[in-house]
């Protein structure tokens, strides 16, 4: 890797080990993530070269953990593979659009769900609250990087609240590109207090929805209006 995941040995260290305590998750998709959030605030530029083994000094973990991380981006096309290391691709309109659209076909289907879960009170839609409170006070003072986390969140706990794991796991595979996609130059030039204002009003349609279920193409209409 040129020079990505730029913090030291001991910052590094620290970061695996908060990662680990808020997920139960292995090494190796903790690394994933690590790198996945690298790409995202660009620490790690697109076309940039990973190489299993600078990465694995820089981490200051073995060798095996990194490699299996790096095969799941590669596999999960966040990564591009070559012969000696890694690459990240780059993130251009035809891309974006792609991922957009797998991610629209695939939250129709866990709102769909999730709505039926919440009307059934297996859980409750409180749980979209605390994300889309954070989104507000992010979008308030200009935080990039954290409304980008809140938003996550927020469509994470739709999936969570589904109850299903095949479609949620679908899902996840495509959460990583949409974290690297939400930090486009584009997003910079975009209202954030708008866009947090577009989360009240999906979170509005879909309380509405829990307290009196429509056709399930009302679910797919709202969310085009939303991702538009």
């Amino acid at each position: 890797m040129e020079d990505g995941l730029r913090p030291g040995k001991s910052s590094n260290r620290s970061s695996l080990r908060a990662i680990r305590s808020l997920k139960k998750v292995t090494l190796s998709e903790t690394i994933a993530d690590m790198i996945s959030q690298s790409i995202a605030n660009q620490s790690i530029k697109p076309g940039e070269r990973i190489v299993e083994v600078a990465l694995a000094q820089k981490l200051n973990v073995s060798r095996v953990p990194v490699r299996e991380a790096l095969k799941i981006l590669a596999t999960q096309g966040v990564l591009q593979d070559g012969r000696q290391s890694y690459e990240v691709p780059i993130y251009n309109e035809r891309r974006v659009g792609q991922i957009h659209e797998a991610r629209m076909i695939l939250e129709t289907l866990l709102l769909r769900d999730a709505i039926r879960c919440w009307h059934e009170g297996k859980t409750s839609v409180d749980a979209l609250s605390e994300p889309l409170e954070q989104m507000h006070a992010a979008a308030k003072f200009g935080q990039i990087e954290e409304f980008r986390q809140a938003d996550l969140a927020f469509h994470r706990a739709i999936t969570l609240a589904a109850e299903n794991e095949i479609v949620r796991t679908l899902w996840e595979t495509t959460a990583r590109h949409v974290l690297i996609v939400l930090n486009v130059p584009t997003l910079k030039r975009i209202d954030l207090k708008q866009l947090a204002q577009k989360h009240t009003e999906l979170r509005s349609f879909i309380v509405r929805q829990v307290a009196q279920p429509g056709p399930d193409e009302d679910i797919g209409k709202a969310l085009a209006r939303h991702f538009v």
